[in-house]
């Protein structure tokens, strides 16, 4: 009985484990030079939010110039709709990401250190580039 017991515990702990597991990836950091830098905070950068996820998922394209190298992903192909965009990252902080910026629109962002996110967000994950940075919005 008392074994009986442990298995019920043990297996499903083992399972949940298994997948919590499976759902995380590694981030490879690549720039359009080429060059690992870390990003001048206080570059202001033109970004487009080229993908908005329904689970706050976020992929910016940056569209000004990278002068303080902002880790990017040099093109990506969205596998869900076969479109290939440059110069993208995922963010990173979503939970600060404002809601109000809807895809397609410009905005002013710069880069800053990660932060964790503490926000509650839904387990329906789309694709986003595996390069990921966290930003803040509205900087002239």
């Amino acid at each position: 009985m008392q074994r009986a017991f442990n298995y019920l515990i043990i297996i499903p702990l083992f399972i949940t484990g298994i997948y919590s597991n499976a759902c995380t990836r590694k981030s490879t950091v690549s720039t359009n030079t080429g060059a690992v830098e870390q990003p001048t905070e206080a570059a202001c950068y033109k970004g487009k939010l080229v993908v908005r996820g329904i689970c706050k998922q976020r992929v910016v394209s940056i569209v000004s110039a990278n002068k303080g190298g902002v880790p990017v992903e040099a093109e990506w192909k969205n596998p869900e709709d076969g479109k290939v965009y440059t110069n993208v990252f995922a963010v990173s902080n979503i939970c600060d990401f404002p809601d109000t910026i809807k895809e397609g629109e410009l905005f002013d962002f710069k880069p800053i250190a990660p932060r964790k996110s503490t926000c509650s967000v839904c387990l329906a994950f789309i694709p986003v580039p595996a390069t990921t940075q966290a930003i803040e919005t509205g900087c002239k």
